[in-house]
């Protein structure tokens, strides 16, 4: 009898040890479910993870976190909040970053050439090599080397005395000759010279914000500006090598200003919590529209006279352009290569004089953007896709663009956007086609002159980000 009571006391109190490590364990799991959904959703979302590649412009920014804060509507149309400040997050954002910088025209990665200088003075050594073989360059003393005079495989590391900044002699960019802070390096490949820049990110964005919108805009756009160019750098970091041109940032075309520093300084460490950021120059005032798609809808939102002053007095709020028909069967010959090689010469034969040619858009988004056209030409048929590749095939450098303040514009290899429409469908060999359209870029995120416009209306830069990307900025815990 005393042994059963025995084994009851044990089995009790075992049962309550359960209970306990039970409701710890409950408790510990709850506690984690609710830091993971009011922090953590920021954590780890990763920045610096990027789930898309940069492909053609065509896609706006993906939300990290579903943050969301109320909005009110402004008399001019912007959606306004009030001046805040960035939300304090657990990210990390890099202290360095690495850039290739392009030939001479951002035509191609490797040079053959490279002549190198520094008003500071500066050094010169081999990766992997000893001090002894350092060799060290009097101030504005040029250092010259040939493709063919760096082996394949060989990295030179240049650094500037007293944080002077390198001089790249052997190319021009907007304001001349261009000047580097941080180090170059320079390695031989089979293909030339490739030249990489490593310097702080934040010095990085001072040479992109400069370069990328001019250091006149308001202070409250360049903060913007720079938020955006943070958050695409930290985006790009760890999935590719970026370069200097276009195709990323454009770093360092023009020298930074005052102003672009002051506005990187002012919103240091600060990102946007999105996987892509795009930006682009003027906006034709059809963000956030939704019923753009029809032809019909689209040609009379373009037809109305936009309100005085809007995208800060940008020229290419509208534009048109005559576009020859021969010019756009010669791009199609170019563009599609041997698929229409029996078009060339049918094209080569023909006097013009029959409406053989004939161009329908299939395709555009909700907010008017073309996406697809469809081309009929002698019987051969196209179908061309993507924003980037229909201006590509309606643009030529001898265009020459109407703008909506009436000056001419031409040497333009890409139509200024795809938000455009045609006046008329078939036409002759000789004819010419009238496209009328608005905005200039890839219509993609932050419209540059539209943030400017904003900020001149006493608008700050957190609600200038929040009406084109609809988050807040964050601060990361390295900064």
């Amino acid at each position: 009898m005393g042994r059963k009571k025995w084994m009851e006391k044990i089995i009790f109190v075992l049962e309550i040890l359960a209970a306990m490590i039970f409701a710890g364990l409950s408790f510990w799991m709850l506690w984690h479910y609710i830091e993971y959904n009011g922090n953590a959703a920021v954590e780890t979302s990763a920045l610096g993870k990027k789930t898309t590649d940069m492909v053609e412009p065509g896609t706006s920014g993906k939300k990290k976190t579903n943050d969301v804060q109320n909005e009110t509507e402004e008399p001019s149309g912007h959606k306004k909040q009030e001046e805040g400040s960035a939300i304090r997050a657990e990210i990390s954002v890099p202290e360095n970053i690495c850039v290739t910088i392009m030939d001479q025209d951002f035509q191609h990665e490797y040079h053959e050439t490279v002549v190198l200088s520094c008003d500071k003075g500066y050094a010169v050594s081999e990766m992997g090599g000893t001090d002894s073989e350092k060799k060290e360059y009097a101030p504005e003393e040029t250092f010259t080397i040939s493709a063919s005079e760096l082996p394949e495989g060989t990295i030179l590391c240049v650094s500037g005395n007293k944080n002077g900044a390198l001089k790249v002699e052997s190319i021009t960019r907007g304001d001349g000759t261009p000047q580097y802070r941080g180090k170059l390096y320079l390695e031989g490949t089979e293909d030339g010279i490739l030249v990489v820049n490593e310097l702080p990110l934040e010095e990085y964005l001072c040479g992109v914000v400069s370069s990328e919108m001019p250091s006149d805009y308001p202070e409250e756009a360049l903060k913007a500006q720079a938020v955006c160019a943070r958050t695409y750098a930290v985006n790009c970091i760890p999935v590719r090598d970026m370069n200097d041109s276009v195709s990323f940032q454009v770093y360092n075309n023009y020298r930074s200003q005052k102003a672009s520093r002051e506005a990187v300084a002012a919103t240091t460490g600060e990102i946007l919590p999105l996987d892509e950021v795009l930006y682009f120059s003027t906006s034709c005032l059809s963000e956030h529209r939704e019923d753009l798609g029809d032809e019909g809808a689209f040609e009379k939102f373009l037809k109305e006279e936009p309100e005085e002053g809007k995208e800060y007095g940008s020229p290419w709020l509208r534009w048109t352009v005559e576009l020859p028909v021969r010019m756009v069967v010669e791009n199609c010959i170019r563009e599609f290569g041997e698929d229409v090689k029996e078009l060339k010469k049918k094209a080569e034969a023909a006097e013009g004089e029959e409406e053989i040619f004939s161009v329908r858009i299939t395709g555009r988004r909700n907010d008017g953007q073309i996406q697809a056209v469809s081309i009929s030409c002698y019987g051969e048929h196209f179908s061309v896709e993507g924003e980037y590749q229909i201006r590509k095939l309606f643009g030529d450098r001898d265009l020459e663009i109407l703008l909506q303040d009436g000056t001419l514009t031409s040497n333009m290899q890409l139509l200024p956007s795809a938000y455009f429409y045609l006046e008329g469908e078939s036409f002759k060999l000789d004819d010419s086609i009238s496209i009328v359209g608005g905005g200039y870029g890839h219509g993609n995120g932050m419209s540059q002159c539209g943030a400017a416009q904003m900020a001149s209306e006493g608008l700050d830069y957190h609600a200038i980000l929040r009406y084109y990307y609809g988050v807040d900025t964050i601060v990361g815990k390295d900064t």
